[in-house]
């Protein structure tokens, strides 16, 4: 066993500084096997991003240490001064005893803070835990932890007694089944007659006899119950206790077989939800703490797809159906008046849905040649969206249809070229009169042709596309009109030009030009409003020696904006933004140096409007 040495409990406690005693967890301790502490920050326009990590596993003759951290905090600059914080922290120490048991003992922070909310603007929970696994390993266990937790929320604190237990079983290739079971559970007790629990089951069954054959059975439920402080409007010592309970289930099937020829795969998927939000006492200036909330979520999901390949030529088919529901209720917890319930079921009920979504694909590959690739695809979907509510005008039906045609040819090893063309038809239908006046087609069409060029020097993939866009109303006369096109044409690429193998050339750029304007579908006629130019192109002379890369180069950006058939002058709309960008990365085996960051000068039509750093930076040890 390696015992700690002065390295690393200075590494211990420089992580301890680091997360500056604000933590919590969202995953497993020992599920990060690698050692290493991380520290960044970037800027991006306003916002500034603050991140730590850290992940330590220490091997001792009086056992093992496992500390984990993760820190995200930004803020903006405004007036507002906010600043978010995220923090995770775990401290994870494992002994073993006899045989297949061992002591353990774990420590657990939470933070979230966001100094913009009003009321709740921090959560923050410590608990402390002990208790004895068992187990082969980290896959096959059984423990169970008792210990005390600490919750902060509005700051009220209250501590309360914390017990968890686990279990995972996992065992491969019996009888060609692998098994996998994962399951956890935690219940504290807290003051003002709260609880928290929660309870996590997943199960998974495979079989896999070949890359075309298998079976999968999933299955999984949870439960959660917690309870939420809240500070009473206008009041800043009073609160409110809201109770959160939610039931989950969920099963996935999939079912994989080769039939002759063909490869088949079928997938069915459910999920049953049910959520329950109240009150512990009324409060009546506010009617919904008198009621449950109830809301049932239902999923189904099928889909099947078929492959069957022969000699140059490829074929697939697959065939989706999706089911989504919501339904929500109100019930009588405290007295209130039957007016007041009644709204409030009303204003739940608005937000029940039914949604079915079905989709038919074909998508096909032909090879006439080693150099040759034709392509045909096609999808067409229905969605079908439904209110139960009276006081809803918002059902309605979409009908989409994608086409979807390419061809590509070798001509050589450092040659070739690529031509696609694709369709989209979206049409919106609302099945009241309310909003049947919103009814409307979407139509784009794309042509795209390609190349490209890959040389032992020079790498280059050049794309030119013509589209256009139009957005027509199924209502509306000859005279005036609603509808919209946009003709857009473009051309983008990253060009590559390697010298030796310290020094090459990046060369990217995406320019378009694309005008808007009225569309009269009825006469397939247009009238040009605006025009736009955009260029953004970055170039960025790279040079690599051993262990450092450093990168020098330029980035712009441009956008310019003319008003079309006007009949008084009106000057151009424009942007731009030029400036120097830099990039560097230092790796010296266990430290990685890394630095992007670029500096903008910002101007319009008129003037000059400011500069704006933007920068990343991110240095990580690895033990």
């Amino acid at each position: 066993m390696q015992k700690l040495n002065r390295r690393q409990l200075l590494l211990l406690i420089i992580v301890l500084m680091i997360s500056k005693n604000e933590y919590s967890f969202s995953q497993e301790y020992d599920s990060l096997k690698r050692s290493f502490i991380s520290i960044g920050a970037d800027k991006y326009i306003d916002k500034f991003t603050f991140t730590s990590s850290g992940n330590l596993n220490f091997n001792t003759d009086f056992g093992n240490f496992n500390i984990n951290q993760n820190y995200r905090g930004s803020t903006l600059l405004d007036a507002s001064k906010n600043f978010i914080d995220d923090e995770q922290f775990s401290l994870l120490y494992k002994k073993k005893i006899i045989d297949l048991f061992n002591f353990e003992t774990r420590q657990r922070w939470l933070l979230n803070s966001n100094s913009r909310l009003i009321g709740l603007n921090k959560n923050e929970k410590i608990d402390f835990s002990s208790g004895l696994q068992y187990g082969s390993d980290d896959n096959s266990f059984i423990e169970a932890l008792v210990g005390i937790q600490r919750n902060n929320m509005i700051n009220l604190i209250s501590d309360g007694l914390y017990t968890s237990a686990a279990a995972n079983y996992q065992k491969i290739n019996t009888d060609d089944f692998n098994y996998y079971l994962i399951s956890n559970a935690e219940y504290v007790k807290l003051n003002l007659n709260r609880t928290n629990a929660l309870a996590n089951v997943s199960a998974r069954l495979t079989r896999d006899y070949d890359a075309d054959n298998s079976i999968t059975f999933l299955m999984g439920y949870k439960l959660l119950k917690t309870n939420f402080l809240q500070r009473l409007a206008g009041s800043n010592s009073d609160y409110q206790v809201e109770n959160w309970f939610e039931n989950r289930f969920n099963g996935h099937f999939n079912l994989k077989f080769q039939l002759f020829s063909f490869i088949n795969d079928f997938t069915v998927h459910g999920e049953s939800n049910f959520f329950d939000d109240s009150y512990s006492a009324y409060n009546p200036k506010d009617s919904k703490t008198a009621a449950y909330k109830n809301k049932n979520e239902f999923v189904l999901l099928f889909n099947y797809n078929l492959k069957y390949e022969i000699q140059n030529f490829l074929f697939q088919i697959g065939l989706d159906y999706n089911l989504f529901s919501k339904s929500y209720d109100v019930n009588k917890k405290f007295e209130i008046s039957d007016l007041d319930l009644r709204n409030l079921r009303n204003n739940e009920k608005m937000n029940d849905y039914n949604q079915n979504i079905t989709q038919f694909s074909v998508n096909s590959f032909w090879f006439p040649s080693i150099s040759d690739t034709f392509q045909v695809a096609y999808a067409v979907r229905l969605n079908q969206y439904a209110s139960p509510s009276k006081l809803m005008n918002d059902d309605n039906d979409v009908f989409t249809e994608i086409f979807n045609l390419s061809a590509s040819h070798r001509f050589s090893s450092v040659f070739s070229m690529k031509t696609s063309a694709y369709a989209f038809f979206n049409h919106n239908v609302y099945l009241k009169s309310q909003l049947s006046i919103n009814n409307n087609w979407i139509r784009i069409y794309k042509f795209a042709p390609q190349v490209f060029i890959n040389t032992e020097y020079f790498k280059m993939s050049p794309v030119f596309e013509v589209s256009a866009n139009y957005t027509s109303y199924d209502y509306e006369d000859s005279l005036s009109s609603n509808s919209r096109s946009m003709r857009q044409i473009s051309s983008r690429d990253s060009i590559m030009i390697f010298y030796k193998n310290s020094l090459n050339l990046q060369l990217i750029y995406n320019v378009r030009y694309y005008e808007t304007g009225v569309f009269y579908s009825n006469l397939f006629e247009e009238t040009p409003q605006q025009s736009n130019t955009e260029l953004l192109t970055r170039c960025i002379i790279d040079y690599k020696v051993k262990n450092f890369d450093i990168g020098i180069g330029w980035r712009i950006f441009f956008i310019r904006s003319r008003k079309l058939n006007q009949k008084i002058s009106v000057p151009d709309d424009l942007f731009q933004s030029v400036g120097p960008e830099f990039s560097s990365r230092i790796d010296l085996n266990k430290v990685i140096i890394q630095f992007n960051g670029w500096y903008e000068f910002q101007r319009n039509q008129q003037y000059f409007i400011k500069s704006v750093p933007n920068f990343f930076l991110k240095t990580e040890y690895r033990l």
